[in-house]
């Protein structure tokens, strides 16, 4: 959620607007946010009709589904910036006249795992992640166990 304000708000900002926020691509990133909401509800119900599984089977398999936006986010995300970078190399290169210009090493797994083992970007790591990561515990476990908790209880 707030990763998504950032991102929305930093990409909607073209050199004709002045850095203004495009409000249109904002609204777009917070309006997709619903549908990551309602997505586990509507997994779970679908999940009752079949009494087979198991609570924990039907926890695991909604948690588990929460990584599949975050790799795709994450695909996506690496894609834009290899581009980036390439468009950047073919900016660089034309306008460069030395043949001696000094070239930024591409995004690779080796740079982005150097990057994650900083300290600095530990805690910045762990601070965002591992919050959000509790609140899924709480809010998911809560919701999704609801039904079983009610149940076992009257």
């Amino acid at each position: 959620f707030p990763i998504s304000a950032t991102k929305a708000s930093e990409d909607s900002c073209t050199e004709s607007s002045e850095n203004k926020v495009n409000s249109v691509a904002a609204s777009w990133a917070f309006f997709w946010q619903m549908p990551g909401f309602v997505a586990p509800w509507l997994v779970e119900y679908f999940m009752t009709f079949n009494t087979a599984l198991t609570v924990s089977f039907k926890w695991r398999f909604v948690l588990g589904l929460g990584c599949v936006p975050l790799l795709c986010s994450a695909a996506i995300l690496y894609y834009e910036e290899t581009q980036r970078k390439k468009d950047e190399d073919v900016n660089t290169t034309a306008q460069s006249s030395s043949p001696t210009a000094s070239v930024e090493e591409p995004l690779s797994l080796t740079k982005v795992w150097h990057l994650i083992q900083q300290k600095e970007n530990i805690h910045k790591l762990l601070g965002s992640g591992f919050t959000w990561f509790l609140f899924d515990i709480v809010a998911y476990g809560a919701s999704l166990l609801g039904g079983y908790i009610i149940r076992n209880i009257t």
